[in-house]
């Protein structure tokens, strides 16, 4: 998934590049507009994915170093 996500974002970008290079500010302002989304929301979905995994691998530990008392 994070290949085709890196490759998602990477055609946003060329076209949006490519769009305003030739004068077409208004699809370059949507696709900007969709890469800014679409980036922010990745972002925010593997960010909560690590901070899960941590929480677990902090949280075993916890457990684990309390258990030996």
């Amino acid at each position: 998934m994070k290949k085709f996500l890196i490759y998602i974002f990477v055609i946003l970008l060329a076209a949006t590049v490519v769009s305003f290079y030739l004068g077409y500010f208004n699809f370059g302002i949507v696709t900007g507009a969709l890469l800014i989304m679409l980036a922010l929301g990745a972002a925010n979905l593997y960010s909560q994915k690590n901070r899960e995994y941590l929480h677990g691998k902090r949280h075993e530990d916890y457990v684990r170093r309390r258990h030996k008392r």
